[in-house]
Formats: C-alpha cells, sequence, structure tokens
C-alpha cells in the first residue's frame, strides 16, 4: 500500500494555544473564501515525500533517528504572519520562523534528505531556500492587493523535540494527519 509521507516537527499543545488566541480575532477579517485550518494539523514540513509503499517506512523511521541522534534539539521562534508562498500569487496564511530557527533547520533538513537519497528512497527534492512556517489556513490565489494587510508579530518560542513521520490522508473536507514514527533530538 502507498501512503502519503513528510517528515515535520510538530508543535506542543501550549504554543498550538497561544497561536490559537492570536489568531481567533484574524478569522473576522477574512471572508468565507478562506479555510481555516484545525489546529491538530499545524505543523513544521521539513521534507515532503509523496507517496511511498510500506516497504519504505523501516528505511524513513531509521533515517529519522540516525538525523534526530546527530542533532541538539532546535529553537524553533516563530515571529510573523504572512502570506505564502512567498512569490506570486498568495495561496496560504502562514506562521513564519526567524532566521535564526532557519539556519538551524536547513542543516538538519539537508542530512535527512541526503540520507534517504543515500539508502534509495525516492521523493521530489527541491533545492530552494528552505524557509519553515506553519500553514494556518488556505485559499485560492488571491493578489496581495486583495488580502488584509497583516502586521501581526508573534514571538513565540519552543525547543523541537524530535522530527516525526507523518501520513497525510487527502478528504474533500483537507488533508489530515497521523504520526506513524517520532525519533527525539538530543536535548543535551
Amino acid at each position: 500500500m502507498k501512503r502519503r509521507l513528510f517528515v515535520a516537527i510538530n508543535l506542543p499543545d501550549e504554543i498550538k494555544t497561544a497561536i490559537s488566541r492570536k489568531i481567533d480575532r484574524l478569522q473576522s477579517l477574512f471572508g468565507e473564501q478562506v479555510r481555516f485550518l484545525s489546529s491538530s494539523s499545524w505543523h513544521i514540513t521539513m521534507s515532503f515525500l509523496a507517496y511511498q509503499e510500506d516497504e519504505a517506512l523501516p528505511t524513513i523511521i531509521d533515517a529519522i533517528k540516525d538525523v534526530a541522534d546527530k542533532f541538539v534539539a532546535p529553537d524553533i521562534d516563530i515571529t510573523n504572519l504572512e502570506y505564502g508562498p512567498q512569490s506570486g500569487l498568495a495561496r496560504m496564511l502562514w506562521l513564519t520562523t526567524n532566521s535564526h530557527t532557519a539556519e538551524q533547520l536547513g542543516p538538519i533538513k539537508k542530512q535527512l534528505e541526503n540520507l534517504l537519497i543515500d539508502r534509495g528512497l525516492k521523493f521530489p527534492r527541491t533545492f530552494k531556500s528552505f524557509h519553515p512556517h506553519i500553514t494556518l489556513a488556505k485559499f485560492s490565489q488571491v493578489s496581495r492587493k486583495e488580502l488584509p494587510e497583516l502586521d501581526e508579530k508573534l514571538g513565540l518560542s519552543f525547543v523541537a523535540n524530535g522530527l516525526e513521520i507523518m501520513e497525510s490522508t487527502l478528504k474533500r473536507s483537507g488533508a489530515e494527519y497521523d504520526s506513524l514514527s517520532k525519533a527525539s533530538f538530543d536535548l543535551l
């Protein structure tokens, strides 16, 4: 059986609660064309692995364990509310991280993807600059000029506790995510 998989850093419950409080008032700025996602789907995608056979799971599990063992748990600083993607028409509402977080997560992403490729996994790898973000809402493509201005600064921080293999099941109501395996970072 094929599963739609990705590797992610999930958010602790207290951070999800803080984000929920901050965005509750934002929802009134947007019409019904914007679909806000449930807090259960909030995460930082480290690597999208596309559809993989069940037989690939042990390889992926071993890879996230090997990578997590080599890195100290990174600090995640959630700083801004932005429209994404960063170029072209906007399709999403994102929480973005600062450059320090991107600098910590970039080598983890690179090492994970290199290890997966070395172990024979095929997936759609991108070599664009890594911009960690959390998707809060999705909508039809819109010019940024037509969207409300965002001036919300967040200043939320947490220590990532590990990498998780997530399965994404696409449904009419949106994607649903399940954690299949987790590897903890070194906490020093």
